[in-house]
């Protein structure tokens, strides 16, 4: 009783001065109710009934829709929260941060795409499976993605989102956070380098590259810039210096910049404007959550699950694939009070820095699996350890150590309060990928005809790959235990047209289909396989978007140049 009144008195403190409107809570309400209208139009329209088509989007997205849902996997709440926050706190460059995702992108679309189509995987981490063979390989990248996630895309945009509530609403932390796992939403989608593989072919993924790497320049004028116009306006509470002002502005005694951006909403946007940049938050969180949500239940689905239930069924995968996420939403909230305190309240910092303890050795084995054709498994594996336990131990020593609050001395070890997370994932680039260049060297390499259409230099080739044995004999394992299911009729999925309405209504909202009777043979198995895995492109539009890669090369150079 005493948590209702304390949350109705807050919603009415948000209607004062400075607050939401009623006509802010009637642009929210449209927008959910569009939100819907659209999640059941696509649940009923779009294909979902099988792994391909609710991973993969069915490899038909053209590359408008590729550059923009790049763009909004990547610019979540966390992004409007966080980078407005450290603008606040430390002014422009964290802006860098942007500006060399453009160049990243282009990485994306031009060497790192075109192999993992040629490849024909769903992962990354089945990738590395066919690239390198066995399986230690696949489950740990797996299992280091979903940490990844819980860590830092989850909790920090859930803490993202709960601070807008906050400030337009003036909740207590705890009461935001339930209000997020209460109202998930389950709309499918997926994060990056899954967004590109669905595109339709190759022109479409340069093109959807292009257009969210000319899209990452947005964030530095409208999010950067408002974080330090925040910061000049409202320098008592963005800029606060006293843990104790810090706790009663925004529950954080290590400091408030990371409301900057909502601030500057709440405070002097007019009424209705309010509610539209709300439902734009909204749109924010939901885009990138639900992003990640469809991409660690692939994750785990395809390169986890599938390890114990060989021959699941694509119906038990996708049903699994949605409880998997409700877990990783309530270990995500578990999270968020140890996010809230880290380095020093930035949680733009905090997300570069979780992830800098993880990411930079497997930057390097990516390089090395795609561009160097003599790594060899026990190099990539153990230079992943290497980095691994480099990576945890500094980790450990962060969260250990903490950072110290506003106005506070750092009596921190110097390797920690000295050597800033960026210098350290540097180093932490360069021993993993030594590690692994040596380790390879020193053992025996992968046979050429394991790695066809697996590395750059293979992508284009015609030639029959062989399979590596242990993935041959998983292969007549799975269709040994298929075919057993077949016989035993265990495979076999009753006519949903004779079950309760009820019933109906959950396998459609789940995206269950009957699974529709279709021979096909050899020739024409092998001729779709060949489409879904072709990387050949048409010499006109390979020119168009190689140009338009050079010039927005220039463009960012320029802007490098102009605010550096």
């Amino acid at each position: 009783m005493m948590a209702s009144n304390s949350s109705t008195d807050g919603l009415g403190t948000a209607f004062s001065k400075g607050g939401v409107g009623t006509a802010d809570l009637i642009v929210i309400v449209i927008y959910l109710i569009l939100c819907m209208l659209t999640g059941l139009w696509a649940t009923w329209k779009t294909q979902r009934g099988s792994v391909s088509g609710y991973f993969l989007a069915g490899r038909d997205i053209l590359w408008f829709a590729v550059g923009a849902s790049l763009f909004s996997s990547n610019i979540g709440s966390g992004s409007f929260v966080g980078l407005a926050g450290t603008g606040a706190a430390s002014g422009i460059a964290v802006a860098s941060y942007e500006l060399n995702g453009l160049y990243c992108l282009l990485l994306l679309g031009w060497i790192f795409v075109p192999v993992y189509i040629a490849s024909g995987v769903y992962t990354m981490p089945e990738y590395l499976m066919k690239r390198f063979g066995g399986q230690r390989l696949q489950v740990y990248m797996a299992v280091l993605s979903l940490i990844i996630y819980v860590f830092t895309k989850i909790s920090a945009d859930i803490y993202a989102g709960a601070i807008f509530i906050q400030q337009a609403l003036k909740w207590n932390i705890y009461v935001r956070l339930l209000s997020f796992w209460q109202s998930r939403q389950c709309t499918p989608c997926l994060v990056l380098v899954q967004r590109t593989l669905a595109a339709k072919n190759m022109h479409h993924v340069k093109g959807g590259s292009i257009l969210a790497a000319y899209l990452k320049v947005l964030p530095l004028f409208i999010i950067v810039f408002p974080g330090m116009i925040s910061r000049v306006l409202f320098p008592d509470e963005v800029g606060c210096v006293d843990p104790d002002q810090c706790r009663m502005v925004c529950e954080n005694p290590a400091g408030c910049t990371n409301i900057a951006y909502p601030k500057l909403v709440i405070e002097l946007m007019p009424t209705g404007l309010k509610g539209v940049m709300l439902a734009a938050m909204m749109a924010a969180l939901m885009s990138s959550l639900t992003s990640v949500f469809n991409s660690s239940a692939t994750i785990f689905t395809i390169d986890i699950w599938k390890r114990f239930r060989v021959a699941a069924t694509e119906t038990e995968m996708l049903v699994v694939g949605r409880v998997f996420v409700l877990i990783l939403i309530g270990l995500s909230i578990v999270w968020v009070p140890v996010l809230q305190a880290s380095q020093g309240g930035q949680l733009f910092n905090y997300i570069q820095a979780v992830t800098g303890y993880f990411a930079p050795p497997i930057l390097a084995l990516f390089l090395l699996a795609i561009l160097w054709e003599r790594t060899n498994e026990k190099g990539a594996f153990w230079g992943l350890m290497v980095g691994l336990v480099i990576g945890i131990v500094r980790m450990a020593l962060d969260f250990g150590y903490g950072s110290p609050d506003c106005g506070e001395e750092d009596t921190r070890p110097v390797i920690i309060g000295r050597l800033h997370f960026l210098h350290f994932t540097i180093l932490l680039f360069v021993v993993s990928f030594v590690a692994t260049v040596v380790i390879t060297v020193l053992t025996p390499p992968i046979k050429k005809s394991h790695l066809i259409r697996l590395t750059w230099w293979t992508r284009h080739s015609e030639e029959e790959r062989e399979e590596f044995p242990e993935e041959k004999a998983r292969h007549e394992k799975v269709k040994a235990k298929i075919a057993a299911k077949v016989d035993e009729e265990e495979f076999k999925v009753s006519d949903t047209r004779i079950l309760p309405a009820w019933r109906r209504f959950l396998y459609a909202f789940c995206g269950y289909e009957q699974p529709k009777d279709v021979d096909m043979s050899q020739e024409e198995e092998s001729a779709h396989k060949k489409l879904l895995t072709s990387v050949r492109e048409d010499r006109r539009w390979k020119w168009f978007v190689n140009i338009n890669a050079l010039i927005l090369i220039t463009f960012g150079g320029f802007l490098w140049g102009f605010f550096g």
